[in-house]
């Protein structure tokens, strides 16, 4: 667990995360059903708060499932941002909406 609850995971996944959402791309691929984009950033989003969550937790720093979330949160937050300035990629409140919802999930799993 220690491999997978550390920074070099928070700093790794970020930074895919990062690249996947400021990388242009020619056409993103289109699930079948409705909504599939928000439920993606969601899941990407528990998943980051969740790793980033434990691994605060492990390291015993206090407020671990507020920086996780504040943390995860942020980064969808400034990545959003970022999308207003490239001519790429699309701003949406409803991404930051969902990115929001996952971070909470991702800390919430911290209690289970």
């Amino acid at each position: 667990m220690r491999y997978i609850f550390c920074w070099r995971t928070v700093f790794l996944y970020s930074l895919f995360i990062i690249f996947v959402s400021v990388v242009p791309i020619k056409e993103p691929p289109q699930l079948s059903f409705p909504f599939s984009d928000k439920l993606f950033h969601c899941l990407i989003y528990v998943i980051l708060s969740f790793i980033t969550t434990n691994t605060f937790y492990l390291k015993r720093l206090n407020r671990s499932r507020f920086m996780g979330f504040s943390y995860a949160f942020c980064l969808g937050l400034g990545i959003e941002l970022i999308q207003l300035f490239l001519p790429f990629r699309k701003f949406e409140m409803e991404d930051i909406f969902f990115n929001f919802l996952g971070s909470i999930g991702g800390c919430l799993l911290r209690l289970v």
